[in-house]
């Protein structure tokens, strides 16, 4: 056989659970604060028995402790190699992070109004002082996924991650926009070049 190998892949990315910052209405951004609730363990727990059955060969974390805490919970039912990777963080959002989203709302009104909505998923214009563009946020999250689908040698990943890189890889794959919920699961699969939404997971 000549040519390239045939490169399918699935990948199955989840939003961790439900953590302090979560309940508190704050926004967390890059801050390593934040930590799971006993709601978001639970959740946690419940995203590994659903992917028990899916012959994940690899799990993939972004470095933030709340992931890591959902990846760790997770593990529990799948039992595989953990890898964090920056490039699956949430958004940094700069000067805002840490503070109460009616603060935020309150404080930078136009600043906020334009980051909830679907006008500034297109643009390059950062929103907040300090924090990233969420075309910045959906490039770094497609070059990882791009990466893994192209040059790792798995063909079954897990990806623990977070709300907006999550809504941005879906605009990403055209899929629309939807507010991710904690512990939802996206299931995408990488077809020779070609990146396929299958579905959401519960």
């Amino acid at each position: 056989m000549t040519g390239n190998p045939l490169k399918i892949k699935d990948f199955y990315l989840f939003r961790h659970g439900q953590t302090s910052f979560n309940v508190e209405g704050r926004a967390q951004g890059q801050l390593d604060d934040s930590v799971l609730t006993e709601v978001g363990k639970e959740q946690s727990e419940a995203i590994g028995k659903i992917l028990a059955g899916k012959k994940i060969e690899i799990l993939i974390s972004s470095p933030l402790r709340r992931a890591l805490q959902s990846a760790d919970l997770v593990n529990k039912s799948l039992k595989v190699q953990v890898l964090e990777d920056k490039r699956f963080r949430e958004a940094e959002v700069g000067k805002v992070e840490g503070l109460l989203h009616s603060e935020i709302e309150d404080k930078y009104p136009e600043k906020y109004r334009l980051w909830k909505s679907s006008a500034c998923e297109f643009d390059n214009i950062a929103c907040f002082d300090g924090g990233e563009t969420k075309k910045q946020i959906r490039e770094r999250a497609m070059a990882a996924l791009n990466d893994y689908a192209e040059n790792s040698k798995y063909k079954v990943l897990a990806i623990a991650t977070h709300k907006v890189v999550l809504e941005q890889i879906l605009i990403a794959l055209k899929a629309g926009y939807i507010e991710v919920k904690n512990g939802a699961i996206l299931h995408v699969v990488y077809d020779n070049g070609n990146w396929i939404f299958k579905k959401w997971i519960e």
